[in-house]
């Protein structure tokens, strides 16, 4: 990690326990609040990037055949039929994806 990055955690980490508006704690702390915003979702992007943690993709039994995939760290299982198209496939994965940026 960055000097820099470190900075910015130990600040939104401050900001975050002021009780404060975004506006206010930028307005008393003399930041700017652009750059207070952009650091802070790049962290948030980092952070949660960091914690995704793909557990396996395992193939069940059933009516209809399905690939189960659990994400650990979101909580989440995704099944899709096994005889889905990649278009379906890369649906899900992209939707996955943005869960994970969020």
């Amino acid at each position: 990690m960055s000097g820099a990055e470190e900075k910015w955690q130990s600040v939104i980490r401050d900001w975050e326990g002021s009780e404060k508006s975004q506006i206010e704690y930028c307005r008393e702390k003399e930041i700017n609040l652009k750059t207070f915003t952009t650091w802070k979702s790049k962290l948030k992007k980092r952070s949660v990037k960091s914690k995704v943690k793909w557990i396996g993709v395992e193939r069940r039994a059933s009516l209809v055949e399905m690939i189960e995939m659990e994400i650990e760290t979101l909580g989440l299982t995704v099944k899709i039929p096994i005889d889905a198209g990649i278009e379906t496939m890369r649906d899900v994965l992209l939707a996955v994806k943005q869960t994970c940026t969020i």
